[in-house]
């Protein structure tokens, strides 16, 4: 196996949610070291300044580009394409789904399933699997007019697994009152991933050498997380710890280099051992 087929020399990434953190610490970075150049792509603005900024005084300028993007709009997904027509491979990271932090108010009794907000569960399918499908739609056409390209979705290890809502409990709080983690999120994941599975044995996508796989990480250490929290989740892995965004890298490199052409549809669990139990 020759050591150059992981070079990504040539390769343009398009990352949506590219304000966020996985996009910034991992995704970006991964490309970006393995020779390719990256579109950061996301609707909050000053998110994208301040990666922008991170990455282009890392890495320099010629690596790094972003635009807003909303990839809830046919439109504006277009207009990203119009403007940047080399992209030739795409990582979906949009979410809607708050991450837990320890300044986060956002996970409350109002996540509870009795009490979830309609137009939430709507804003959270709306970015996270429509999103997804709108930007997979619109690449995906792009990508069979040039011959091919390369597409990594996002799950989660909660789209594979049931959410153990013990993992958000308050000491003292009455169990009708106790946080959890949302319904839209593991459902809206499970959603990515059978939409990566159905595009994965459409017909169009492989008489054109068009890839889509996905990665479903654990939960992966963010300096945000509280440390009551890292403390509980760690024991739900084997390995006993959480991922990091260095431990993610190597699965982006190896999906979108050439080593990959014939990985197709796979669904790839990169969680510790999580989903094993």
């Amino acid at each position: 196996m020759k050591k150059d087929l992981f070079d990504l020399t040539g390769k343009i990434a398009l990352i949506t949610g590219g304000g966020g953190f996985l996009s910034s610490q991992s995704f970006a970075p991964a490309v970006i070291e393995y020779g390719g150049k990256v579109i950061l792509g996301d609707i909050d603005t000053d998110k994208l300044k301040r990666v922008y900024k991170e990455l282009t005084d890392k890495y320099g300028k010629n690596k790094v580009y972003y635009t807003n993007l909303d990839v809830t709009s046919e439109e504006s997904i277009s207009s990203v394409v119009e403007k940047y027509s080399e992209i030739n491979c795409v990582i979906i990271t949009s979410c809607n789904n708050p991450k837990q932090s320890k300044d986060s108010k956002s996970i409350t009794n109002k996540s509870r399933f009795e009490n979830f907000d309609l137009n939430t569960w709507k804003k959270d399918f709306d970015v996270g699997l429509t999103g997804t499908f709108l930007v997979c739609k619109i690449l995906g056409n792009h990508f069979i007019s040039k011959g091919g390209g390369k597409f990594i979705t996002i799950g989660s290890d909660m789209a594979l697994i049931n959410q153990d809502q013990s993992l958000y409990e308050i000491p003292g709080v009455e169990p009708e009152n106790q946080p959890v983690k949302p319904c839209s999120y593991s459902i809206h994941k499970s959603g990515v991933v059978s939409l990566t599975k159905y595009m994965a044995s459409y017909p169009a996508f492989n008489e054109n050498n068009v890839r889509i796989n996905c990665i479903s990480p654990g939960a992966i250490y963010n300096p945000d997380m509280t440390d009551e929290f890292v403390q509980k989740i760690k024991k739900k892995f084997p390995i006993k710890r959480l991922g990091t965004t260095e431990e993610l890298k190597g699965i982006v490199v190896y999906l979108l280099s050439e080593n990959s052409n014939f990985c197709q549809g796979s669904i790839i669990s990169i969680d510790g051992g999580r989903t094993l139990l």
